[in-house]
């Protein structure tokens, strides 16, 4: 009786001596199964992922261009490149935890560095310093290790925005005066507007802009102006949806008026013209005159009636000189009546 209850005590030990390893070795095969996708990049469970929206720099700044590994993997033995096109030469190359830039485009030469914070988690970030025109366009991102390859592509738009504009009166033009709105330093081109304080557009008159040798562009637009205004310029780069601007009020007093003396001066002086030519054409018609009796004189013989003759030519002088007398009074004074209305209007506009 105690050697078969010894028997089954041992038969109960040993199962579950099994049963204790059979659990053991499905904990290990599920962790295995768990961990082998995330260890070892298994390809039909890892996507490389790139963002979704182009990425904005600004010109001479800094920026980090990422792409991520999902689920989160360490690529820290992965090979990752950073290229623009399919070239032999590519932007940064890391792999096996180290850098390897022999094949380095020039332009990149001492630009970039591959950040390895968030490696462990996935996380690919290439910094690249001192960006220029020439960094815009596209990049990809590409990870490989063994089997498993990857690309991500993403868009880096470059921008520079200028100060703000700087607006300058240029003189007076088409009986208005001309304002002048400039700006430098602003890629890409940007867009410049006349803005009334209603906040009405108003049209420039003129507009041009040039392209400097780093690729900026300098802008610049005229408009004239006809009466007082609280005018704006104001210079959009719609890619940063950023404005700078500028405000210069226009006063009446700034506009050209003609004043009531100069007015009655102007009118004075036309009138006093206008009297010297009169007086002119008479002194011209009485030489005329004398020339032509003196000629008469010389013509008549004095044997033939030399005294009715003399009579004649005195008679005749005489009646040319009534006629210039009248004629000249009458200018005189009508001159004066003039005159005197001119002066009494320029008193009645000055009051």
């Amino acid at each position: 009786m105690c050697l078969e209850d010894q028997n089954k005590k041992t038969r109960e030990v040993k199962t579950f001596s099994c049963v204790s390893k059979m659990n053991s070795f499905l904990f290990i095969f599920t962790t295995f199964l768990v961990i082998l996708p995330v260890d070892n990049g298994n390809p039909m469970q890892l996507t490389l992922l790139g963002p979704h929206h182009p990425v904005t720099a600004s010109l001479r700044e800094t920026i980090v261009l990422h792409c991520h590994l999902s689920p989160r993997t360490n690529v820290q033995n992965m090979e990752i490149t950073w290229f623009r096109s399919t070239n032999s030469s590519y932007v940064h190359l890391y792999r096996s935890g180290k850098d390897h830039l022999e094949r380095q485009q020039p332009e990149y030469q001492g630009r970039t560095e591959f950040l390895k914070d968030g490696i462990g988690d996935g996380k690919i970030g290439l910094k690249i310093f001192n960006i220029s025109l020439f960094d815009e366009g596209h990049y990809h991102c590409s990870v490989k290790n063994g089997s498993f390859q990857q690309e991500a592509t993403l868009d880096m738009k470059v921008t520079a925005s200028g100060p703000a504009p700087l607006l300058s009166i240029e003189g007076y033009q088409d009986r208005g005066i001309r304002v002048v709105c400039r700006s430098s330093g602003w890629y890409p081109k940007p867009e410049i507007l006349w803005r009334e304080l209603s906040g009405n557009l108003l049209s420039s008159l003129a507009k041009k802009d040039s392209q400097r040798n780093d690729g900026t562009f300098d802008v610049q637009a005229d408009i004239i102006l006809k009466g007082s205004s609280n005018l704006t310029c104001v210079i959009r780069n719609s890619l940063l949806d950023l404005e700078k601007e500028s405000t210069v009020h226009i006063t009446n007093h700034l506009f050209p008026k003609m004043s009531s003396w100069i007015v009655a001066l102007c009118f004075s002086l036309m009138a006093m013209v206008g009297f010297a030519i009169f007086t002119f054409y008479l002194l011209n018609k009485y030489r005329k005159l004398v020339t032509e009796l003196n000629w008469r004189n010389m013509v008549i013989p004095i044997e033939k009636g030399w005294w009715l003759s003399c009579l004649l030519s005195l008679q005749n002088v005489n009646s040319i000189i009534i006629e210039l007398i009248c004629e000249t009074e009458y200018f005189t004074s009508r001159f004066y009546s003039i005159l005197q209305r001119i002066f009494l209007n320029s008193k009645v506009f000055m009051c």
